[in-house]
This record gives structure tokens, sequence and C-alpha cells, in this order.
């Protein structure tokens, strides 16, 4: 399970992600406890309403480690409300990715944006980018369609200026880092990092 939670932006919400959203309607079925997000009919996830009069939250942001105290306060809750818990699905956890800006040129209808094609290893994304320190060659994280950012906006397909943009590179503040990863611009990787790569998990190995 993915778990997002910023009481400010999010009103005391906790989102729990359990697995990838598709295209498919969004049923939600409505409990004491928490409020069920079905696709399919299968849960892909909850939001869990005035979170901290339920639970010991002490992250913001973003929490894609595996805790298991956390996860014990997220089923005991669920399970004393008779809420069934999902299968989870690792693949979620991939959803931020280590690319490699391929190409990168002028956005034709604006000064301030790029359209970038990045690749993810056997797959390139068009990106329309709008920071000044993107460049070619450039190792970055690539926030992949679905995934949820720590503020809780999902990614979406969308077009800028009549450009298709599939995605979205990151900066160190849009993925919740520590401050010293947080510099003006998108966040760039060292050029060692390796493209395909899940970021979270490059990031605990490499650059704490």
């Amino acid at each position: 399970m993915i778990y997002v939670y910023n009481n400010e932006g999010l009103h005391d919400t906790l989102l729990c992600i359990a697995t990838k959203r598709t295209d498919a309607v969004i049923e939600t079925i409505e409990k004491d406890a928490a409020v069920v997000l079905m696709q399919n009919q299968e849960i892909i996830g909850y939001n869990i309403l005035n979170a901290s009069t339920k639970l010991d939250i002490k992250f913001t942001g973003l929490l894609l480690e595996d805790e298991p105290a956390f996860n014990k306060q997220i089923a005991l809750l669920l399970t004393n409300a008779d809420i069934a818990l999902p299968n989870i699905e690792a693949e979620i956890k991939q959803q931020f990715i280590i690319g490699s800006v391929e190409q990168k040129q002028k956005h034709p209808d604006s000064d301030k944006l790029s359209i970038c094609q990045v690749d993810l290893k056997g797959e390139v994304l068009q990106i329309v980018c709008g920071a000044q320190n993107i460049e070619q060659g450039q190792k970055v994280v690539v926030a992949k369609i679905g995934s949820m950012m720590p503020t809780g906006l999902l990614i979406e397909p969308s077009i800028l200026r009549k450009v298709a943009s599939n995605g979205m590179i990151c900066s160190g503040k849009e993925l919740n880092l520590a401050a010293e990863f947080n510099n003006k611009g998108i966040l760039v990787l060292p050029s060692t990092a390796p493209v395909g790569t899940g970021f979270y998990e490059y990031f605990k190995k490499e650059m704490i």
C-alpha cells in the first residue's frame, strides 16, 4: 500500500493507494472509517477522512516504504469497520521512473515550455516541461500517467498549448524530498542513474 498525507492540502485525509488506476469509472462506497474506491469491482484504494483522529500519522507527503507498524494500523481500522483489504500490487511503486532526456525542443507557442522525448528504457514519452534547467542528456525522474504525487495530484494526459504531454518531469520539491534536493527546477540525477529503474528504490540506495 502507498500512502499520501498532507494535512493542509488534503484536509486531514489519508489517501491509501492499493493499485494503479485505469480509465474505468471510479465507484465509491462510503463507510464510517473510510471511503472505499473501486474500479471494475476491485478495490483500488481508500480515503480515510479525519485521519489524525483515527491513526498515529508521523509523516507528511508520500510514504512508499513498507512500514509494518503503520500497515497494521490501517489493517486494524479497516478490518474493525468490516472493510475488505485489497490484493496489493507492487507495480504502483514503479510509477516514478528514472528517464533520460533524449531530445529537447522549444515549444512553438511558448517561450517557457520545452517539448521533451524521455526514454524510460523501452518506452519513450513526450513530456512538455516548464523547468528552465531541463537539458538533453539529463537523467530525470518521470511521474508516469496514473501516478499520485505527494500533494494528492493525479498525473493525467494533458495538452499544453496544443502539444500532448504524457507524464511529468519532477522536481525534488514535487517528490517531497529533503531541502538539499529542492534546487530550483527539475531534479537532475547523476549521469550513472539507471534508466528505467524505480526512482525511490534508487534514491534510497544511492542518494541518501
